[in-house]
């Protein structure tokens, strides 16, 4: 479970990293949160954006996070010609006022465990397009909670961008709906009363 707090006291200082991260007026700002690793798969994210960009031109594109593929990366959005519109930030500790200051949140990963970064943006009230690695079908219902792509799908993750960038009312239900689920489901405080209700219900089972 997360720590739900962490993300609502956070700070909001949204025009204060916009303008860090040099971000053009107007522009949507879509982050990445994760290491800079294979399975994270951010390589799917750079491959999509030339795409995204044909469609909506007026998006920036954040990636925050340190690793050994972070030269590789950059590498592959200069050759794409993307790379003035990608922000590669490097290790943050502020990572809960940096999701405050996105507009969409995208986890391209082809490997993954539960997808906690996906969590944290979700309970940041953010709209998320993540993939169907590890346990993130389980956060991100198809439709309901985010919009899901298959792994290693660079194509798809673009087309489900376009789709929540051109239609905002069901961007803001998602994220409203993936808000509640992560409260419901995935906070700190769930995780420690569906503990202590299986032990309960272990505790019974036994007498």
């Amino acid at each position: 479970g997360i720590d739900l707090a962490r993300i609502d006291d956070a700070p909001e200082e949204t025009a204060k990293i916009r303008a860090e991260l040099a971000v053009p007026e107007g522009h949507t700002l879509i982050g990445n949160v994760a290491a800079l690793a294979d399975h994270k798969g951010q390589r799917y994210l750079i491959e999509a954006i030339p795409a995204i960009l044909a469609e909506q031109p007026e998006v920036t594109f954040v990636i925050v996070g340190e690793g050994e593929l972070e030269g590789e990366l950059k590498a592959q959005a200069e050759a794409l010609g993307v790379s003035a519109r990608v922000r590669f930030t490097g290790f943050r500790t502020d990572v809960p006022t940096l999701l405050k200051a996105f507009d969409l949140f995208v986890m391209p990963s082809h490997m993954e465990g539960l997808g906690t970064s996906v969590l944290d943006a979700l309970a940041a009230r953010l709209p998320v397009v993540g993939t169907e690695a590890g346990g993130m079908p389980e956060i991100l219902i198809e439709g309901e909670t985010g919009l899901v792509s298959p792994i290693k799908d660079g194509a798809s993750l673009g087309r489900n961008v376009l789709r929540l960038l051109g239609d905002p009312d069901l961007a803001q239900r998602l994220a409203l709906a993936g808000r509640a689920r992560v409260e419901s489901m995935f906070s700190t405080d769930s995780m420690v009363e569906g503990t202590l209700a299986l032990y309960r219900r272990l505790l019974t089972e036994s007498r």
